[in-house]
Order: structure tokens, then sequence, then C-alpha cells
């Protein structure tokens, strides 16, 4: 299935609109066989929720493998000024460092396995490239979370993304629940598209909320009708959902500081385009325009389902 022309959903414009999905959120067929690692009940239930949840996915030697990389990529040299870094204003402890597959080859490794790529091509019926990724960091006991958002908002308006051919993978690396940085989940909101209000200074910094405002009438709205979900799970938990879901993250006030994998796959049909916000397209390493060669297909240490 091709992918439509550029759809413009509104957003970022003044006013507060809400736009009913234009696309399919499954683009392989499904009454055909299943073509990769997901059944056809799965890809059905993703079509009508959204999202699918694998608890303990990957093997437990191999989160502990990512978790000692990414403990020495927190070490590297030359992080304070390395804007690919995100450091905590109080203490310097690194929050958040963006494209860590490139220089690490297992977190590239892992994004091209076939649970994770797999999915991502199966769910959008085409070959794909990571538009973006990154490893996060919520600090124990006070380690804020991220309010509700739209990922494909933000990629629609400050990166030019077409349309929500595209799919977010979380990968766990600790043991997250109520007070340890869950994630939240709104089943069947990836069916709308909320915009939002651009901010007075229109070059907003590389950072993943950019400068905008919520529509927050509008969230309020998806979620009376939708509902929340939480997700909770032991380490090497994989949560795959669709660029458009309302998502968020609860506080960290466990001790122990929690980490995550974020991996976007976007067709390469959808490859992104000017930005529609009006400001200059962010960095390569934020959203990909170049390093857009389609993922090679490669196995992993996941655990079958």
């Amino acid at each position: 299935m091709n992918s439509p022309a550029a759809v413009a959903y509104p957003t970022r414009k003044g006013e507060a609109q809400m736009t009913y999905r234009q696309e399919p959120a499954v683009w392989s067929d499904l009454d055909g066989p299943p073509l990769g690692p997901l059944s056809i009940d799965q890809l059905r239930q993703y079509e009508r929720e959204g999202y699918l949840v694998f608890p303990g996915l990957l093997d437990a030697g191999l989160v502990r493998t990512l978790n000692n990389e990414l403990v020495h990529a927190t070490r590297e040299a030359g992080r304070a000024t390395n804007p690919r870094f995100v450091l905590g204003n109080s203490d310097g402890d690194v929050r958040r460092i963006h494209d860590i597959h490139v220089n690490r080859p297992e977190f590239g490794e892992l994004a091209a396995s076939e649970p994770l790529a797999g999915a991502a091509r199966q769910v959008l019926d085409s070959d794909v490239y990571l538009h973006l990724a990154r490893a996060s960091i919520l600090p124990g006991t006070f380690g804020e979370g991220y309010p509700w958002h739209s990922d494909f908002e933000g990629w629609h308006a400050r990166d030019g993304m077409p349309s929500m051919r595209c799919v977010g993978i979380s990968v766990l690396l600790s043991p997250t629940g109520e007070h340890s940085g869950a994630m939240l989940l709104s089943p069947g909101s990836h069916r709308t598209f909320i915009s939002a209000f651009s901010a007075p200074d229109a070059q907003s910094p590389p950072g993943w909320e950019g400068r905008h405002e919520p529509d927050l009438i509008g969230i309020e709205a998806v979620l009376d009708g939708s509902g929340i979900e939480r997700i909770e799970g032991p380490p090497g938990t994989v949560v795959l959902f669709d660029s458009n879901l309302l998502h968020a993250t609860l506080p960290n006030l466990a001790p122990d500081a929690v980490a995550s994998l974020f991996f976007a796959y976007n067709s390469i049909e959808n490859k992104l385009r000017d930005p529609r916000s009006g400001n200059e397209p962010r960095p390569e390493w934020f959203a990909h325009r170049e390093a857009t060669e389609p993922l090679p297909a490669m196995e992993t240490a996941a655990r079958s389902r």
C-alpha cells in the first residue's frame, strides 16, 4: 500500500483543532496470512487500540548488556558539550542521549532486530529507517515524568513528516511501575489528531518538547473518551505504539533510576519534507533526513513470544 499525499493536519496555527485520522494504523493486509512476527489478532488489536505490549520480550542477558553499554555511554568524554547529550540542570547527570545507536553497535543491532524492526515493517507494510533513536534515564526519587503528547504532532509540524506511517517502540531497561516511571497510554486515541499552539518564540531548541502549548481541552476530551492504561513490566518489556497515540510518563519516585530506549521507525515512503512550522530543520541527530537507508533484517537474543 502506498502512502497518500502529504496530509496537512492543522497545528500550531493559533487555534485548537481536532482532526480525524486520515490514514490506516495498520498498512498491511489484515485478511491475508501474517508476513512478520505479529499475528493477525495482534495486528487487529494494534489497529483498534494503537499499541501492543510484550512483557519481558528481551532476554535477560541482552538487557544486562544494554544496561552496561548505557552506563558506558553516559560516561562518554565530551558529553557536557555534545548536543546529543541532555544533562540534568542540578546535577549534570545524563538524562537523554540522542542517536544512541551511532557509536554503540549493540543498540543499532537491537533496533534492526526482527522482533522490533520486523514488527514495524509489518505494521507499516514497508521497509523502514530510524527517524530517531534515543536513551532516556529518569533519576531516582525526583525524576520528572513527561506530559501527555502525540509524537506525530511534533514530527509533522517541526520535521515535516508527511503522514502517520511511522511507529514508536519503547524498550524498558528497568522495572517500571506506578511509582517508578511507568508509561501511560490512551487506547484508541491514535484515531484523533490534536493540534497544538505555537509559543511566542518560533525558533525552538532541539528538545523533545519544542516551543508549543498542547491543546489541553482536546487532550482531556480524548482521554475522557478513550481512557488510560498504565504500562508496567520487568526489564526487557517492549511497547510498540502508533506515532499519533497519546502517551505520557509518570514521575520516578523510587530510589533507583529508570532507563529506557526509544526507536521511531518511519516508512521509507514517508520521508521528511520541509517543516510545516516554518522553522529550520532540526539537527540530523534528532530527526534523520540523510540517514534514511532501510534497516537490514537482523536477529536478536529476544525470547520468542
